[in-house]
């Protein structure tokens, strides 16, 4: 064998480049400790998961005793403290984010999560996936990525109405493997639960939050600037007036008046659809009507207004009276047409003396102005609000959004969106806002 002698140069730049690798994977190695901090929702790509193994069964016996029975509500306790009350939650108050288990938590292994749930309950009962899908159309309270267990913290009371130990009564069904267990709660409320044997251990088919749950809390006191206005709600008749504003610089051809009217009847159509998928109805009739100024009007909203009220008119509601039978419609709103690049944007009655105004309310549009633009401005005259212009604390701002991220207040697009029970409510849709959406009220 040869060897190859290494001059004293050589071997200090081979020194050099291994010191340079160790550094390079010592910061590779910091880099991932600081992106397992358990704040960071993206750390699971470089978080290390702690082994879970499952736990034997140790109940092979059909015997089901009192004992046994308050060991399975104890876990169903532990499931509710879980998935219902955050306990598992340790991030900020203020947080609208998913917050990741750290190692040190039992719970950080997703499988942990799901044998809870599995040793708890049977498999037909469907208890299990009701806390996985828990609350119901937001964001689970428990989930996981890459196996690692988050969760969301949904501001809103604690449930505490557990079964009282010292209640538990036990009897016989006509099957062997079943059994009833009774109990008074917290509340004295007399609950009735059901014991299974399945595969040899016994497991709860209901919990007690699924027969015994909240109350039913609804808001339904009117939000602020709901049902006032010419343009009330998405139910009824509506006259929708296109008032076509021509200047010294701008004027319409009949073209030009189709194609504004085909942005208009779409974004009316798509909140006739909304109103259906309520079992309500939304019934728009057209109208146009034109206006001509001698001078130049800006692009701006406030440039039309104060053009308008030095008319003989002054107000839209004042040549709304006059030009239509307002009787005959639940109501109406102006979509004053430009026919420049002004900027879609509305204006809406609040019932106060600055704004007393635009009691007949109004939509600006533009050339470029979108379907979904016009869509959006005629829901917030109806009183629909959008959660990002002040009103509403950061927090609130941002629960809103990790709810509603396909709401077309925030998608600004009417490609796959919704409007959200909070917006279905503030336009007239829905009578009520429950305990989960309740947070988002906008009161008078």
């Amino acid at each position: 064998m040869k060897y190859v002698k290494i001059d004293f140069l050589t071997k200090l730049i081979i020194f050099a480049l291994l010191l340079a690798i160790s550094v390079g994977l010592c910061a590779c190695s910091d880099a991932n400790d600081n992106a397992s901090d358990a704040s960071d929702s993206s750390a699971e790509e470089s978080f290390e998961l702690p082994d879970f193994s499952e736990e034997e069964q140790p109940y092979e016996d059909t015997e089901f005793t009192k004992e046994r029975a308050i060991e399975l509500l104890e876990s169903d306790r532990l499931v509710t403290e879980i998935f219902v009350n955050n306990s598992l939650y340790k991030g900020g108050s203020k947080s609208a984010e998913y917050y990741g288990l750290p190692v040190e938590s039992e719970y950080v292994n997703f499988k942990a999560i799901t044998s809870l749930l599995n040793n708890t309950y049977t498999k037909g009962g469907g208890c299990a996936e009701e806390f996985l899908n828990y609350p119901q159309g937001l964001p689970p309270a428990v989930t996981q990525k890459g196996g690692r267990t988050y969760v969301f913290r949904h501001p809103t009371e604690q449930y505490l109405d557990f079964v009282r130990p010292d209640t538990v009564k036990i009897s016989d069904t006509e099957l062997e493997t079943e059994k009833y267990i009774t109990a008074e709660t917290n509340t004295s409320q007399k609950v009735v639960l059901k014991a299974v044997l399945e595969e040899g251990r016994w497991r709860l088919e209901k919990g007690i939050f699924s027969v015994n749950p909240f109350e039913e809390v609804t808001n339904t006191e009117k939000l602020l600037y709901s049902d006032i206005g010419s343009f009330k709600s998405l139910t009824g008749s509506l006259l929708v007036i296109e008032f076509f504003i021509s200047d010294r610089a701008s004027d319409f051809t009949a073209e030009a008046e189709e194609e504004y009217h085909g942005r208009i009847s779409t974004s009316i159509s798509y909140l006739t659809d909304t109103a259906e998928l309520y079992g309500k109805s939304l019934d728009p009739e057209y109208k146009r009507a034109y206006f001509k100024h001698d001078g130049v009007i800006g692009t701006r909203s406030l440039d039309f207004d104060i053009m308008f009220a030095d008319t003989g008119f002054g107000t839209l509601k004042a040549f709304a009276e006059q030009n239509y039978d307002l009787t005959q419609y639940d109501n109406y709103v102006f979509v004053v047409c430009l026919n420049k690049e002004a900027k879609a944007s509305c204006e809406l009655y609040k019932n106060t003396d600055q704004t007393r105004i635009y009691s007949g309310e109004r939509v600006i549009i533009g050339q470029k102005s979108t379907v979904a633009e016009i869509c959006t401005s005629m829901l917030r005259l109806t009183g629909a609000y959008s959660y990002d212009d002040g009103l509403c604390d950061e927090y609130t701002e941002a629960l809103y959004h990790a709810y509603y991220k396909d709401d077309i207040l925030i998608a600004q697009s009417l490609v796959n969106s919704t409007i959200s029970p909070v917006t279905a409510f503030a336009c007239g849709l829905t009578d009520s806002l429950d305990r989960y959406n309740s947070i988002f009220y906008y009161g008078k």
